[in-house]
């Protein structure tokens, strides 16, 4: 079997929910933080092994505006 390069396939289901907390309401600087789950699962495999993609986890941010 002759094998011409990886083959890769980056289709993925993606799904998620979150939240968003203000920290002050001040108007010369807004402080926000986010805060959220998500789970990502690959549609096919990946690469010559097959491979499975499964991924979930908690995602945070900070924000913030000066005006």
């Amino acid at each position: 079997m002759k094998v011409d390069g990886p083959e890769f396939y980056l289709g993925t289901f993606n799904a998620g929910a979150g939240l968003s907390f203000n920290l002050t309401k001040r108007r010369e600087v807004q402080r926000e933080v986010q805060l959220g789950i998500f789970y990502q699962k690959d549609l096919g495999g990946i690469g010559f092994e097959d491979r499975k993609m499964n991924i979930f986890g908690l995602k945070s941010s900070y924000w913030f505006r000066v005006r």
